[in-house]
């Protein structure tokens, strides 16, 4: 098949190998991003279809163990041919459990490394933010070390102040770093709401924009809450 294509499309100085076959395959609208399932590769058919996917976040290390199963089992569920319905059905389960707060602590920290002295970055955010305010009110972290962090609902924060100054600015706190998860936990609550969006919704939404299915419908409890939904 490979001399055949390489006759019809390109030439003589073309070599083509075949090397893998996915008897599926998702391919979503941005570049070096898809998934599916291969029944052949290296010459061999596979006893078992094998699940492969590049370009996801869940191939990525800082991402917490939440996002990656989510992400992981959408993708698995569209490269088997699951309709809307089931993967959205899924989804919405995973949702409701988070913002619930039904859901493991552990799951949905994220492990980062403290590379520069704090003062040198130009921009304080995310694990960083937690960072600067664990130094200030908790304990210390040192350039090298390594580091988890999570999301925190500031109005549930106890016992500790829910502002703190960034280069002479006062900022809520949205963030706590940690070495142990309870050195903070019982002061600092998840921000489970927040963490419901940004580790199910935004980790499926390249699949469900690539799809042109209904993201809205993950987080859509069933309630009218507009005029406009009565229409």
């Amino acid at each position: 098949m490979c001399y055949t294509k390489q006759k019809e499309v390109f030439n003589e100085c073309v070599v083509l190998e075949f090397e893998k076959y996915a008897e599926s395959f998702f391919l979503s609208k941005k570049k070096n991003r898809y998934c599916g399932y291969l029944s052949w590769k290296d010459g061999v058919w596979l006893d078992e279809n094998e699940f492969f996917v590049m370009g996801f976040e869940m191939k990525k290390s800082n991402e917490t163990k939440l996002a990656k199963t989510v992400q992981s089992k959408i993708l698995q569920m569209v490269a088997q041919g699951k309709t809307e319905e089931d993967v959205t059905k899924y989804a919405k389960a995973m949702y409701k459990l988070v913002k619930g707060g039904k859901y493991k602590a552990s799951s949905i920290i994220k492990q980062s490394r403290l590379r520069t002295p704090l003062e040198d970055y130009k921009s304080i955010a995310g694990g960083v933010a937690g960072v600067l305010f664990y130094n200030q009110e908790i304990g210390k972290i040192e350039v090298g070390d390594s580091y988890y962090f999570y999301t925190v609902d500031n109005k549930g924060i106890k016992d500790f102040p829910r502002q703190y100054e960034v280069k002479g600015r006062i900022r809520n706190v949205e963030y706590i770093a940690f070495k142990k998860l309870e050195e903070v936990l019982e002061n600092f609550p998840i921000d489970w709401v927040r963490l419901a969006d940004s580790e199910i919704t935004k980790k499926v939404t390249l699949i469900y924009e690539s799809l042109r299915w209904d993201l809205s419908a993950i987080a859509n409890d069933g309630k009218q809450t507009t005029l406009d939904s009565w229409w």
